[in-house]
């Protein structure tokens, strides 16, 4: 399966949310200096159809979702960065089981792409860090 490419742009600013630059000193880089969609790509074309339709109805859930949990104008693209992370700290303390777990299904996955990569290994103190960054982060890696 593979996403739209809006759908794309959309689980990418969400992953950004999730992971920013300049969080933490040990890691500068966020999900936005890594090569997200290059791994999200290669999850949704291995994995089965139905966690991945799974993963489609959350990237839209949480995108058309703020105007009616945080009462804004505007859809998830649209919130400033600080308004997009209130935004998914809100659905996940929501009481409705299925919004609260949108969020960390994206987290849960951006993280694992994140987390492969090299860099983000050394930075946390992980020993031995991969050697070099996963099939799908190198250049010569063809979608």
């Amino acid at each position: 399966m593979k996403l739209l490419a809006l759908e794309m742009r959309w689980l990418l600013a969400i992953a950004d949310a999730i992971l920013p630059s300049d969080a933490h000193e040990r890691l500068p880089d966020g999900a936005s200096a890594a090569p997200m969609a290059e791994f999200f790509d290669d999850v949704l074309v291995r994995s089965p159809l139905r966690p991945m339709l799974g993963l489609r109805a959350a990237i839209w859930a949480i995108t058309l979702s703020p105007p009616l949990v945080i009462r804004s104008s505007r859809f998830f693209g649209g919130l400033s960065p600080e308004e997009r992370v209130r935004h998914l700290a809100t659905l996940g303390a929501s009481e409705i089981y299925l919004l609260r777990e949108l969020p960390v299904l994206i987290k849960t996955l951006a993280l694992m792409g994140y987390g492969a990569m090299p860099d983000v290994q050394r930075a946390v103190g992980v020993e031995p860090a991969v050697s070099q960054p996963p099939v799908w982060a190198r250049s010569e890696h063809a979608p």
